[in-house]
């Protein structure tokens, strides 16, 4: 009897160790859920140029996807960022180089962190 009440004690606090992880881990994606939705207000707000209703957020994620999805090289990227400005009107706030454009994301992307529990 006292063997299976050992084993119900370790099992149960296994199990409250469990359930306080998922609650640790739930609480982190509310506090990224969070985050992302800081970034797209931000990204919402500055326009491309003043002719249009797109903001620089709009035009740099359709880049990055593009560049992703198509799995294309930075200097790919870097033509296609050229070809973007010389068809937008002077001035523009679309950043101007690969370097530029890095930056952006990395300035308004939500902080990421993986943590592994055992």
């Amino acid at each position: 009897m006292i063997a299976i009440q050992a084993a119900l004690m370790k099992r149960m606090q296994k199990v409250n160790l469990q359930f306080s992880i998922v609650v640790r881990v739930t609480m982190k994606a509310v506090q990224k859920c969070s985050l992302i939705i800081q970034w797209i207000v931000v990204l919402m707000s500055l326009q491309l140029h003043k002719f249009t209703e797109t903001t620089v957020g709009e035009a740099v994620l359709s880049v990055m996807e593009a560049f992703i999805d198509h799995n294309k090289t930075k200097a790919c990227l870097k033509t296609d960022l050229e070809v973007l400005h010389s068809v937008l009107p002077k001035p523009n706030n679309m950043p101007k180089s690969v370097y530029h454009l890095s930056k952006y994301v990395e300035r308004y992307s939500p902080q990421t962190s993986f943590t592994t529990y055992y």
